[in-house]
């Protein structure tokens, strides 16, 4: 990975001014462009806390993802495998006859699970993320489409999905600016975009 910028922009939250994570799907041709935020940090305080966004070369349980980030770094949320239908995003020609490629998902657009805000030591599970799903498909509210597609996406052939079916394409980690410098080369990180930074204290 390599420090570059793109044509595509990249969004900011409207409340609090900071800069959204974006998300690289394993498998989708990006025409190369894909952002490493890490120099980024090399200019920053090394004490400030950051949020990251890790894409990954391809899916994980997530067990295999909580062995994967070393120690110092907190994961706080896991983006979950819900594309059912990875041929929208090969490239294509356009209207004025032009290649166009994938761009990278927003964390707004991004589906996940994370640790409970209110109870942080308690470890992450799958069935939370399961649980809002199958509400999701019994209410029949706004959503109800996306409920009920991503549930037949991870239980294929059987009556539910269960934790298993559960893969983790990427995660966000929290950490200082210092501690996240160990990533640098790491094969499993595809991509990594810069959220939110904070002052420790």
């Amino acid at each position: 990975m390599q420090k570059n910028s793109y044509e595509y922009s990249r969004s900011y939250n409207g409340l609090n001014g900071q800069r959204e994570m974006l998300f690289y799907i394993p498998g989708v041709d990006y025409n190369g462009k894909i952002l490493n935020d890490l120099p980024l940090l090399q200019e920053m305080d090394p004490a400030k806390l950051v949020e990251m966004a890790i894409s990954f070369d391809k899916s994980y349980s997530l067990s295999e993802v909580k062995q994967l980030t070393p120690s110092g770094l907190t994961q706080t949320w896991y983006w979950v495998d819900t594309y059912d239908n990875k041929k929208i995003y090969e490239p294509y020609i356009d209207g004025n006859g032009n290649k166009s490629y994938a761009i990278p998902h927003s964390e707004s657009w991004a589906h996940g699970f994370g640790i409970s805000p209110t109870e942080p030591a308690i470890e992450a599970t799958e069935q939370p993320f399961l649980d809002a799903l199958e509400r999701g498909v019994q209410l029949k509210g706004n959503y109800h489409y996306d409920f009920k597609r991503i549930y037949n996406y991870l239980k294929k052939d059987k009556s539910k999905p269960d934790a298993s079916d559960v893969r983790i394409l990427g995660v966000v980690v929290t950490g200082t600016a210092e501690e996240f410098q160990v990533l640098s080369g790491k094969p499993y990180v595809r991509g990594i975009t810069l959220g939110a930074v904070v002052d420790k204290y």
